[in-house]
């Protein structure tokens, strides 16, 4: 038994290193048929039998955007459906990415109070995808429905484009990772590391979605800013100076917050540098090859861009500023007695940090980066990336008892 397992092993090494892609190719067209979609874990559980358990008085289509509603919920569907479709035609062209299923569908769910997360896991095809919309009893206007989702824009948009891109429906696909096992002995991973890419681009289309409804009046916005409702959208440009290359070696079967960070922080990175056509033409020559793997992602970046994108994020630095910070919610400024109502609050700083070179105290509060606004820790480091090159950065913070201070923030140590 010993020698077969030997033989079985050695095969599968000389078959692996020479590269089969039809071995690939065909394990991952059969893990994409079987895949499901996971989002936010909490106790309550949403899966195939909770929605049969349902009772559903109707649908409202617009192209592909199918709304299903409960009763009373007609009109809110119609609503839903219009601002979901303008919504997704504007995303798909500013990412570059034509999302392939013919079906989304919206399920509308009428419930006393909205669950603040979920765990929902249903089956997804190439061709339809599910995704729910709670609605509270007593308050069913389509501007609360969608208003008060956690989940919208950005958790729906972000499943969307991610398994968008790995549907085979459109003849095209980005490959994932899978594991396999012969007759229970052997067990292994074929690893694509493809995440970095799904989830990075998939971050990046949540992103400019919440954009697009937070600067539309037509459009209904969620009254969660995205920039701090979203655990994974918190530090994108320090997490991906700390991990570095590291990030293109992410496989499947590892979850670390600070990975959609970082991914996410690579593609605003790219933005800045290269615009907004840069990942659109990366997403069109996406379109053109057949079950494109993490090393074709790397290689057509690097052509499209005209860089090495892995030597890039090697050189790529952020500060570090030495304090903990979080965004100013409401309880801490009632809590704290502070007289105003939105920043990044400062609750400790690090002794001989840049932080306390800028003579930032415990207690203060960011309010502006240069001209621009600061109301979370995304927010923060979204209005440095622009000033990264310069030794400082004027801050506006509110101290209690002083109000407004104008303060320098080095952004590189006195040493260097």
């Amino acid at each position: 038994m010993r020698n077969q397992i030997l033989i079985i092993t050695a095969v599968l090494i000389i078959f692996g290193s020479s590269g089969c892609s039809s071995l690939n190719k065909s394990a991952a067209e059969k893990m994409r048929k079987n895949m499901h979609m996971h989002m936010i874990a909490t106790p309550k559980k949403l899966d195939q039998n909770y929605f049969k358990n349902l009772s559903f008085e109707g649908i409202t289509s617009i192209e592909k955007i199918n709304v299903q509603y409960q009763s009373g919920l007609s009109e809110q569907a119609d609503c839903i459906a219009n601002q979901f479709d303008q919504l997704l035609d504007r995303v798909e062209e500013r990412v570059g990415v034509d999302v392939q299923f013919n079906d989304i569908n919206l399920k509308l769910i009428r419930t006393e109070v909205i669950p603040k997360a979920f765990m929902f896991c249903v089956p997804v095809d190439s061709n339809s995808i599910t995704l729910p919309l709670w609605v509270e009893m007593g308050d069913e206007s389509c501007q609360s429905i969608l208003s008060r989702q956690s989940v919208y824009p950005s958790m729906i948009i972000h499943e969307i484009f991610e398994i968008s891109l790995v549907s085979p429906a459109s003849g095209t696909s980005v490959l994932m990772d899978f594991q396999w096992s012969i007759n229970g002995l052997i067990k292994g991973n074929m690893l694509n590391y493809t995440r970095w890419f799904r989830e990075g681009f998939a971050n990046y289309a949540s992103f400019i979605a919440s954009q697009i409804t937070a600067k539309d009046d037509n459009l209904i916005a969620s009254d969660k800013d995205w920039r701090y409702a979203n655990y994974m959208h918190t530090r994108p440009f320090s997490d991906l100076a700390r991990i570095g290359t590291k990030l293109f070696k992410w496989d499947q079967f590892h979850n670390e917050t600070k990975n959609y960070n970082a991914a996410l922080g690579l593609f605003l990175l790219i933005r800045k540098e290269h615009g907004e056509q840069g990942i659109r033409n990366i997403a069109r020559r996406i379109k053109e090859m057949d079950n494109v793997n993490g090393k074709d992602l790397i290689k057509l970046t690097d052509q499209e861009l005209g860089i090495d994108i892995v030597k890039r994020v090697e050189e790529f630095t952020f500060p570090v500023f030495g304090m903990k910070s979080k965004r100013l919610a409401p309880v801490i400024s009632m809590n704290e007695e502070l007289d105003i109502d939105s920043g990044l609050f400062i609750s400790s700083v690090d002794p001989n940090s840049l932080s306390d070179q800028a003579k930032l105290k415990k207690g203060d509060v960011i309010i502006r980066v240069q001209d621009k606004d600061v109301s979370s820790i995304f927010s923060f480091e979204m209005a440095l990336l622009d000033h990264l090159h310069r030794d400082i950065a004027a801050i506006t913070i509110w101290r209690k008892e002083e109000g407004q201070l104008q303060l320098k923030l080095p952004l590189k140590p006195a040493s260097e």
